[in-house]
């Protein structure tokens, strides 16, 4: 397999861009909603359910991808240039947090 380019910005990211097409679906999707449901939704169903499974598909493919670049980061970023002040946090511990 080919070695991949670095993204230069987020921008260049097909998460981003999968995430950008997800965002305009829902806009457009909630467009169609009564004035009245702008802040409070209740639980009347304006979308179908087609279009819920579609919105649903996305947004999996999404936490897949983000899922991905997650366990294999070294793979998408660039190595540091220089040192950090801060130490590398940890975000997932095997034993519970005691206070």
């Amino acid at each position: 397999m080919a070695k991949l380019e670095y993204a230069n910005s987020f921008r260049d990211l097909i998460v981003y861009r999968k995430a950008r097409e997800l965002f305009l679906a829902i806009f457009k999707l909630t467009e169609r909603f009564p004035k009245k449901e702008d802040y409070s939704l209740t639980d009347q169903k304006y979308i179908s359910q087609e279009e819920a499974n579609q919105l649903l598909e996305k947004c999996t493919e999404i936490g897949r991808l983000l899922g991905g670049m997650m366990a294999k980061a070294e793979q998408f970023c660039k190595p540091l240039s220089y040192k950090t002040a801060e130490e590398r946090a940890d975000y997932f511990v095997d034993s519970p947090v005691t206070h």
